[in-house]
């Protein structure tokens, strides 16, 4: 699934991928989500979603 909704995809997903301007900035195990945050658009997403 496409979704903003982290909650979401931490459910659903075993694997998200962060795309920003059209490029992955960011692929990792959803149960990583919150521990493993690597690109800067990474961090303002989950600063958003908190």
């Amino acid at each position: 699934p496409i979704s903003h909704d982290l909650s979401v995809l931490q459910r659903l997903t075993n694997r998200i991928i962060v795309i920003k301007d059209g490029q992955i900035v960011d692929d990792f195990k959803s149960k990583d989500l919150f521990s493993h945050q690597r690109h800067p658009h990474t961090k303002l997403l989950i600063q958003t979603y908190e």
